[in-house]
């Protein structure tokens, strides 16, 4: 019977996050920086919007919920591996230094996808060297300090269009989404995470530490490795098509775990996808009527979330302790 009736207040929470992020995907459409109505603002411009909203903001959502699990730390996010920072490397360096291909269709996108990945193997290389996950974060933050000194020289030597581009860039952005890109940011960016959702008894094991998930027979250097790999995947792909976005893989996990708790991954791997969903649709259309960048809204509404979960809620504390 108690099962059944979790079964119950499962399904419950479930379909009421559906109904909101239906609601929110409708407010999505209606609202933006026109009111004009015709085929292509929906088609060509709020459609991509909402859809790349909702793709990005699923996959990132489960990437810091994974990373949090992976490093046993509740302030890991997409960003600490460092992916974001290389993605952002690979663009300043394409931008920002003179004589190079950045006008070239795709050369930008490529660009992101290379540095992502010179980062990911550094990582990975990283994780047969370091097996301790808070010596891995610590070269994380490092690599993310290299990179933005990196880019801070780039961006003073670079020319004002070239300095123009990259910072709006770097400010996250879901305007340059094109109908044609969506299956290629929904195939990079959200099918690599997918298959992490079934590794719930692995994880659960591997959060109790790494001796006892050696002892129930998880290979923890070959599960850290998978899933840097389909992270850094995801991470590099959103970052490539919509900028680095801030704070979705930050809050979105804790905000689902204090939804339906912090007991369950599967009833988790089901809500913080759509968590993550209906916080980067709702940042997006606040970013389109109001004329702000999308990250300042993230940051706006995330910074303060994730403050409160730290200090007063008795969920957080019960979580970081």
């Amino acid at each position: 019977m108690p099962k059944l009736n979790s079964l119950k207040s499962f399904s419950l929470q479930l379909i009421s996050i559906l109904i909101f992020l239906g609601v929110s995907a409708a407010l999505a459409f209606y609202f933006g920086s026109t009111e004009a109505w015709n085929n292509w603002v929906l088609i060509e411009s709020r459609l991509p919007h909402v859809l790349g909203a909702l793709i990005a903001g699923s996959a990132l959502a489960l990437c810091g919920h994974f990373m949090q699990w992976l490093f046993r730390n509740p302030l890991a996010g997409p960003s600490v591996l460092g992916v974001t920072n290389g993605a952002s490397l690979g663009m300043a360096l394409i931008v920002l230094l003179p004589g190079t291909l950045g006008n070239l269709i795709g050369s930008q996108l490529i660009a992101s996808f290379l540095g992502a990945f010179v980062v990911l193997i550094l990582m990975a290389s990283m994780s047969k060297k370091f097996t301790n996950v808070t010596a891995l974060l610590i070269v994380g933050m490092l690599l993310a300090h290299l990179t933005g000194a990196i880019e801070t020289i780039l961006l003073r030597s670079a020319t004002d269009e070239a300095r123009t581009t990259f910072v709006f860039w770097g400010m996250g952005s879901l305007d340059a989404l094109q109908p044609i890109q969506l299956p290629l940011l929904f195939i990079g960016g959200l099918v690599p995470v997918l298959p992490l959702c079934f590794y719930s008894k692995a994880m659960h094991a591997y959060a109790l530490g790494d001796e006892i998930a050696m002892t129930s027979g998880v290979h923890v250097g070959r599960l850290r490795l998978f899933f840097f790999l389909c992270i850094g995947v995801s991470v590099a792909t959103i970052t490539a098509f919509c900028g680095p976005l801030v704070f979705v893989g930050f809050v979105t996990p804790h905000l689902a775990r204090i939804y339906v708790g912090s007991g369950s991954l599967k009833k988790l791997n089901a809500i913080v996808p759509l968590t993550g969903a209906i916080f980067l649709v709702l940042a997006d259309v606040c970013s389109r009527y109001y004329g702000l960048p999308i990250n300042a809204v993230l940051a706006l509404a995330g910074l303060p979330i994730m403050i409160y979960l730290l200090l007063y809620s008795k969920y957080a504390q019960a979580w970081i302790s």
